[in-house]
């Protein structure tokens, strides 16, 4: 049994994502912990996602539901990439159309813009460490305690 274990981004992409939760909480020790994030928001599914092969983007809720079900109690749960939120649903909704697109191309970004989103991501960061909490943003994070 494990103390603390994490999952960035990787439970979206299997399908039963609530058997893996299980398998967690049987892998951890009672008061043990796990720190989970996943994308989030369904409405921003593009052909990014399905080119990442992911099963599912998550409702706000949703996976701290699947935990719970699964004996862990949430002690912390935010969005993040929320000052970024409105330029990834403009990208993604651009995504939509029937144009072929390089699905890559989010990821090839101009020096200067990629320094500003950084700075930008630098104050979100901050703000999360001084207690706030976001209600919406590209991924979620949650941590949970093994009950």
């Amino acid at each position: 049994a494990f103390d603390r274990t994490g999952a960035f981004d990787v439970i979206e992409h299997i399908a039963d994502d609530t058997a893996v939760l299980r398998g967690r909480r049987e892998a951890t020790r009672g008061g043990g912990g796990i720190i989970i994030s996943v994308p989030q928001h369904p409405w921003l599914w593009s052909r990014s996602d399905v080119t990442a092969s992911h099963q599912r983007r998550y409702r706000r809720g949703e996976l701290e539901a699947k935990l719970q079900s699964s004996r862990f109690e949430v002690i912390f749960s935010s969005s993040y990439t929320a000052l970024l939120l409105p330029v990834m649903a403009a990208n993604r909704w651009k995504d939509r159309n029937d144009e072929p697109i390089d699905e890559l191309r989010e990821f090839r970004l101009n020096r200067r813009v990629n320094r500003l989103f950084t700075a930008i991501l630098d104050i979100e960061v901050r703000a999360t460490l001084a207690g706030l909490s976001w209600p919406a943003g590209g991924s979620r994070i949650v941590v949970a305690r093994a009950v």
